[in-house]
């Protein structure tokens, strides 16, 4: 995370408001533990990104183990009829984020399903941890023709 910290403000210097390097920031800074740096990124980007305001507040805090913080925004995110909604495999890595492994399985097996190019990162994704031991999970990697 240290590496992906340097090349993502390597970007930012030649791009201050590059919002996937912001947005990258933010998960690798969580992993790392650092709290302030974190939110400061996840603020950042979510000021430069209309595209899924909040989601990525969700995926910081669970990351930070502040599952009950990530979970009522979650929940304020779903009722809203303004909130923009996020593919299976998104929503996938945020119940995985926060130990909800059935919810996280089933949603990668609906994406499976639709085809989700964004598929081919489940086998590196670090959001996937917590599910790659998990039988289902191996099957999906075997029904998506991964190698060992």
């Amino acid at each position: 995370f240290e590496e992906a910290i340097q090349q993502d403000l390597k970007t930012l210097d030649l791009d201050p408001a590059y919002e996937p390097s912001i947005r990258r920031l933010a998960a690798s800074y969580a992993r790392l533990g650092r709290v302030e740096d974190a939110l400061a990124a996840t603020e950042r980007a979510e000021e430069l990104s209309g595209v899924s305001p909040g989601y990525l507040r969700v995926r910081v805090l669970a990351i930070l183990g502040r599952i009950d913080d990530a979970e009522q925004i979650l929940r304020d995110l779903k009722a809203s009829s303004s909130a923009p909604t996020l593919g299976d495999v998104s929503m996938a890595e945020l119940y995985s984020l926060l130990g909800k492994t059935d919810t996280a399985l089933s949603l990668l097996d609906q994406a499976f399903e639709a085809r989700a190019g964004d598929l081919v990162w489940i086998k590196v994704h670090p959001a996937f941890d917590s599910l790659r031991q998990h039988a289902r999970f191996q099957d999906l990697l075997e029904r998506m023709n991964f190698p060992d």
